[in-house]
């Protein structure tokens, strides 16, 4: 799928996010985004997909995305306060699936830009790695068929 397909899919995607609040989030926690991502949220500030875009090959599907919004299931922010202590310090939640799995990226190291899947029932177990880049992890999803 392309980035253009995949923001058709999304919903509640308003407000847009500055590049203000990235940058003031960025330095807050230390690291730059990876600059394809960095494009995504200057785009698509959180919002809400429900499931109906998968990476089959890794059964990790798309439920919300997070931004810099106050609602808590689209906050990026949040999910990094709540979540973030069980994930490597190298990576950070950005997405969820519809099971309440983390979708995250990498944001330091050898994790840098990539992206991986957490399982909150192993949650001490490693997030497995499913692409090398936010692009290549939508290009992996395709549309769930009804």
């Amino acid at each position: 799928m392309k980035i253009e397909a995949f923001l058709a899919h999304i919903d509640d995607q308003r407000p847009l996010t500055t590049d203000e609040e990235i940058s003031r989030f960025e330095k807050t926690r230390g690291f730059v985004f990876p600059s394809d991502y960095r494009l995504f949220l200057q785009r698509c500030n959180g919002g809400y997909i429900g499931g109906s875009v998968w990476d089959f090959e890794h059964d990790a599907g798309v439920h919300h995305i997070g931004g810099f919004r106050t609602e808590d299931h689209f906050s990026l922010p949040r999910h990094c306060e709540s979540i973030g202590r069980f994930l490597p310090a190298d990576i950070i939640p950005i997405a969820d699936d519809p099971f309440g799995n983390a979708i995250c990226i990498g944001i330091r190291g050898d994790a840098y830009g990539k992206i991986f899947f957490w399982d909150h029932e192993s949650a001490y177990d490693e997030p497995m790695r499913i692409a090398d880049s936010f692009t290549q992890f939508v290009e992996n999803l395709e549309v769930e068929e009804e």
